[in-house]
């Protein structure tokens, strides 16, 4: 049997669901791993594919997924990693209501939990929440006078005014080390600023023990959040964000920093092992294995 990873682009299965096509693999499944917008080509060969009855999809990224719903006739798996920015829109949640109605013969996963709470209110169809793709063991740094972010040029300008009240709280104790963002894209904040710009995913923690999450991208569970707590990092993030990612219903305790909008993650090494790469690869597959025939 075939397992077909569908995303956005192919270079996404790479850096996002290479956990889980090794697991399926290991399984002796055969797996192909395809971009619905990489080129032509790949776009033809997605919907050729969709035809053969001897394969399975499981599709991820919001354009994909629309996508693949949209190939209302073929069975798979969509992994629905957070509406985004657009959770707001409400007519993009009244289409989505629809395509997930006629995707009868697909089954749905949710990484956020609010997401999955509201979906499961409206549509007659059995949703699972797994929290996030599962995290990876990184080396941290040792520095405890700054704090890390991880987020790239074009979302950035979604972050800042939650980084700059999170700054503001203990403005002479904590800077900001952007992972992920060149110089230019935060002069006019240089002071408290420090910026390394791309780095392999193995070295985005080693500038501090220390994780911010900030607001403003309305992302499902972003994967460098959880490969922080997996490698043990101390996590500041908002309220509505703990809220949001459903750390509450995996019973991870918090700090109040300020106002009840800041916390500080109060975990242990159970709440590590389930967010781990290897544990949350088991739920998907547990999932999924039955209606791989």
């Amino acid at each position: 049997m075939d397992v077909i990873f569908v995303n956005d682009k192919n270079e996404y299965n790479g850096r996002y669901r290479s956990h889980l096509i090794n697991y399926f693999a290991k399984a002796k499944y055969n797996c192909i791993s395809v971009g619905v917008f990489d080129n032509k080509l790949s776009f033809i060969k997605i919907i050729f594919l969709s035809f053969l009855r001897k394969n399975y999809f499981i599709s991820s990224n919001l354009k994909a997924n629309i996508f693949f719903m949209i190939l209302f006739w073929k069975k798979g798996t969509i992994i629905l990693n957070g509406l985004g920015r657009i959770r707001s829109k409400f007519w993009f949640r009244r289409i989505l209501l629809k395509l997930f109605d006629i995707s009868k013969n697909k089954q749905i996963i949710i990484q956020n939990y609010a997401d999955y709470r509201y979906f499961s209110r409206y549509v007659d169809k059995q949703f699972y929440w797994v929290p996030g793709s599962g995290g990876e063991e990184r080396i941290i740094g040792k520095s405890d006078d700054n704090f890390i972010v991880i987020s790239r040029n074009d979302k950035l300008s979604k972050n800042l005014l939650s980084i700059e009240s999170f700054l503001n709280l203990k403005p002479n104790l904590y800077s900001c080390t952007l992972v992920g963002c060149t110089k230019e894209i935060i002069s006019p904040h240089s002071e408290k600023y420090i910026s390394t710009g791309y780095l392999d995913q193995k070295d985005i923690f080693k500038y501090s023990s220390i994780f911010f999450q900030p607001d403003g991208y309305g992302e499902g569970i972003p994967h460098s959040f959880v490969d922080a707590l997996v490698s043990g990092m101390t996590i500041f993030m908002s309220k509505k964000n703990y809220v949001c990612f459903g750390l509450y219903k995996l019973k991870i305790n918090y700090e109040k920093i300020a106002n009840n909008k800041w916390i500080q993650l109060n975990y242990d090494s159970n709440h590590m092992k389930t967010l781990s790469h290897a544990n949350i690869s088991s739920l998907y597959f547990g999932y999924m294995k039955d209606l791989i025939i």
